[in-house]
Formats: C-alpha cells, sequence, structure tokens
C-alpha cells in the first residue's frame, strides 16, 4: 500500500463506526478461533485490525498473515504490539516500508500510566 495516512490510533478508533468497534470484542477474545482472527485481519475495517494487532498475543499462523499483510499501517500496529514475541516482530525488520521499520525501532508500546488529577479546593497547610 502507499504511504501510511497520518491518523493517529486515537483518531482511528475515535472515526470507526459502532459496527466496527464491536468487532474488537472478537478480536481480542483469546478463545476466538484462529480462522476468525484470520477473517478480520483480512477484511475487518482499519480499527479492528489495529486492536487485533497491537492489543493482545496472536497465534503464530495470524502473524505469519500480518507479517504478509498488504497495509502499512497495520503492520506497524504489530511492530509496537507489547503483546508479541520478540521473534515475532523481529521478522518486520526488512519489512520494505520505512514506517514499518520505525515502528519496529521505536520498540513496544507501552502505556503510560495516567496520573492523577490534582485535587481543587484543598490547601496544603
Amino acid at each position: 500500500m502507499g504511504a501510511p495516512g497520518r491518523a493517529t490510533p486515537e483518531q482511528i478508533w475515535a472515526d470507526a463506526d459502532l459496527a466496527t468497534r464491536r468487532l474488537a470484542g472478537p478480536a481480542l477474545n483469546p478463545s476466538v478461533p484462529e480462522s476468525v482472527l484470520l477473517g478480520l485481519l483480512s477484511d475487518a475495517p482499519l480499527a479492528a485490525r489495529m486492536v487485533l494487532c497491537r492489543d493482545r498475543a496472536l497465534p503464530d499462523a495470524v502473524v505469519d498473515a500480518v507479517i504478509q499483510h498488504p497495509d502499512t499501517r497495520t503492520r506497524g500496529f504489530f511492530a509496537r504490539n507489547p503483546h508479541a514475541d520478540p521473534a515475532q516482530r523481529v521478522r518486520l525488520v526488512d519489512d520494505p516500508e520505512w514506517f514499518v521499520r520505525a515502528h519496529l525501532a521505536d520498540g513496544p508500546r507501552v502505556a503510560v500510566p495516567a496520573r492523577p488529577a490534582a485535587r481543587r479546593g484543598l490547601s496544603s497547610t
């Protein structure tokens, strides 16, 4: 595919319709059969593929399909997957797209814990 879009993962999710968001359930469900995961990877909209490829461990057959996926962003999501085995992620080191290699070099995506909001109206005296 051509140059990746500039939409952030947050924008991709915000732009997803309800039907697409519902696909996140099976995409994240560890008991869903491999054949369903492969179907999501090949046919689901970008937001569902994003959740599938970046937010869970994947069976080897699905990883094989991700590595060969024509969409650069889909491979890029997998490159940042903190649940993927490093031996799986390293298969992207020779990806033809700089975008995927950059995500791989950046390392797995690690969620930053939210900072508690300052409490207002309380004095420290």
